[in-house]
């Protein structure tokens, strides 16, 4: 952002890109007289400062991103051999045996945004709600996630079929 005349201009800064899925983002400050105070911190006229995830979180109130399941583990492992045969990782699934002793495919590659509007009910198994119970399980599909999100955000897609989801976010956004 740039000041300029009392008013915030936002210039295009060619070293923004994405680090975990969200834009890393250098803010020049041009403007002596304005100040950001928290506690002993003040913003510096000409610093370059980073904007925290929470900023992202926090502008997407009410916005959760789903990640679909699949049983098909022998599909979905073979893709993740083939990206691996290649030298590529794949953040794009992740294979985990849920605590229903069953193994799934998380297909991070086909996440997507919704409200609470959209949810209809829980899923349960003899009337309990199925978890992800490894906090370390869930660091790990979050990691991908995040990773995944910044190629959506460049463009990339998956599959032909693929929907655009920043599209959908757009929407939920404007009817939030």
């Amino acid at each position: 952002m740039w000041y300029i005349n009392g008013r915030v201009e936002s210039l295009p800064l060619t070293n923004m890109r994405y680090i975990n899925g969200w834009v890393e983002s250098l803010v020049l400050r041009r403007k002596a007289g304005d100040f950001f105070h928290n506690e002993d911190k003040q913003m510096k006229k000409t610093g370059f400062y980073i904007i925290k995830d929470k900023f992202f979180e926090d502008t997407n109130t009410g916005i959760y991103w789903m990640i679909p399941l699949s049983s098909q583990i022998d599909k979905y492992k073979r893709i993740m051999e083939n990206k691996e045969k290649v030298g590529k990782p794949c953040d794009i699934i992740h294979i985990v045996k849920l605590d229903d002793s069953r193994q799934s495919a998380f297909l991070i590659q086909d996440m997507f945004p919704i409200t609470d509007e959209y949810i209809e009910r829980e899923y349960t198994i003899a009337g309990n709600h199925l978890m992800l119970t490894s906090e370390h399980t869930a660091k790990e599909i979050e990691q991908k996630a995040k990773k995944v999100m910044g190629m959506l955000k460049r463009g990339v897609k998956f599959t032909p079929t693929q929907p655009n989801v920043l599209a959908i976010l757009e929407k939920l956004k404007k009817g939030s």
